[in-house]
């Protein structure tokens, strides 16, 4: 019990590690956006595991952020939801608060706004270990057989991050700006193969 309990301890770190910046370098306003956003994403998770009666998911840290892993097995429908589900939190949070906030939105309503519709926008993106890649992945394996779909996630993951890298190196060339997203390409590459299904 221990062991299972410092294995899961440990996973968080890399997801603390990205924190770290942004909460010694940027206001405590944001800071604190940015972790309502992600809390936010998980609650619609977790929310679509309640509603698809898939069972406690367990949470795990990844180096791009957390995962709620199911405790079983699940249903390609079932996984499909859950996956949609975190951005979808995120939109309707950052829409209403958009609503409540508008004609002139305050800086700490204007960082929940931006963090929870970049959040959703994050995630929804087409790359394996993300709930986009676990979205095609899971529509996929609906329409085709399982070696398929797994073949379709790869190969638009791959292709969506090689078009991101030259899109990276062509504005870092260009325009002399592009570094953190040649770099987060990079890393959403390093680690897609080992986040397979």
């Amino acid at each position: 019990m221990k062991t299972k309990f410092t294995e899961r301890a440990l996973s968080l770190l890399p997801c603390i590690a990205w924190l770290l910046p942004l909460i010694i370098c940027e206001p405590l306003s944001s800071a604190f956006a940015l972790i309502s956003s992600a809390l936010m994403h998980e609650a619609g998770h977790v929310f679509a595991f309640f509603i698809t009666s898939s069972g406690k998911p367990n949470l795990e840290g990844r180096p791009f952020g957390f995962i709620l892993m199911p405790s079983r097995p699940l249903s390609y429908v079932s996984e499909l939801i859950i996956a949609f589900f975190g951005p979808l939190f995120n939109l309707l949070f950052g829409g209403i608060l958009m609503l409540k906030a508008l004609p002139s939105p305050s800086d700490a309503e204007y960082y929940f706004i931006i963090l929870n519709i970049m959040t959703a926008l994050y995630n929804l993106l087409p790359i394996s270990f993300l709930d986009g890649g676990r979205i095609l992945f899971s529509l996929s394996a609906l329409l085709f057989p399982i070696y398929t779909a797994e073949k379709i996630r790869e190969l638009v993951s791959f292709l969506f991050l090689i078009t991101l890298l030259f899109l990276s190196l062509w504005l870092i060339m260009m325009k002399g700006v592009g570094y953190t997203l040649f770099l987060t390409a990079g890393l959403f590459m390093l680690f897609s193969s080992k986040n397979q299904r």
